[in-house]
């Protein structure tokens, strides 16, 4: 079989794992808080195997491969809500939430009040105050509020102040789910963090740009197909001559 037969299917694996990438951020196009993937392809180079014919001895083969996405951290638009606990982060950071898993950041705003008082995401997660622990709203509390510095305001009192975070330099943002980040290294504090109360921040994808983005993965994906066939249809002409001698 032919070595190249190889490069091409793992070119072809690697343009499917593209186009699931760009769909996906297609399809979050109206998600707030959404931060779009991109794939990030690497080349590895690996040996041929001399006992199979027609392969040379130490031969390099070159393979492409999708082992990790990358996420575009430029900001998205402000969407105007009107909700007094809607909150859209301006510049840097991330808003903190305790999960199952550990704490995690989001750029989602959509602030919820539990059934006991919590402030939680759409999932139920407490979003954390920054002096630690989860902020939570009286029974009686007539009105809530966020401000522009990530303070709580309940009837006019400050109730807590959300915790903005972002990654320490050397820090890696590591995807999980949609809407959901872990730091992967220590998280710092932002200095004088905005928040524009009443909005949400939308999704930064760029329709255009996904629709794009899917249209030359898969005409990547096609080519990768049809060198496949003919690398494939070369091995038959080959192992026909080798029958007839």
């Amino acid at each position: 079989m032919s070595s190249g037969i190889w490069s091409a299917a793992s070119g072809a694996i690697a343009n499917l794992t593209a186009m699931d990438v760009a769909a996906t951020n297609a399809a979050n196009v109206d998600t707030h808080g959404y931060r779009a993937e991109h794939t990030i392809f690497r080349e590895l180079l690996g040996k041929s195997n001399p006992n199979l014919p027609g392969n040379v001895d130490g031969r390099d083969l070159r393979y492409a491969v999708v082992d990790e996405t990358g996420t575009d951290t430029k900001s998205g638009g402000t969407i105007v809500t009107g909700r007094p606990l809607d909150g859209s982060i301006l510049g840097e950071g991330y808003f903190s939430i305790q999960t199952d898993k550990g704490e995690r950041f989001t750029r989602s705003g959509a602030i919820q009040v539990a059934p006991d008082g919590t402030l939680v995401d759409n999932n139920g997660n407490p979003f954390n105050s920054a002096g630690g622990g989860p902020i939570i709203i009286p029974p009686n509390a007539k009105k809530a509020e966020i401000t522009p510095d990530g303070s709580i305001l309940v009837n006019g009192q400050t109730a807590g102040r959300l915790r903005i975070s972002k990654p320490e330099t050397n820090a890696q943002l590591w995807r999980e789910g949609h809407l959901r980040f872990e730091i992967r290294g220590n998280a710092v504090p932002v200095s004088n963090p905005r928040i524009e109360p009443g909005a949400l921040e939308g999704s930064n994808v760029s329709a255009v740009k996904a629709m794009l983005d899917i249209v030359a993965a898969n005409r990547a994906y096609d080519a990768c197909q049809r060198a496949i066939e003919s690398f494939s249809e070369s091995d038959k002409k080959a192992v026909a001559g080798l029958m007839k001698a």
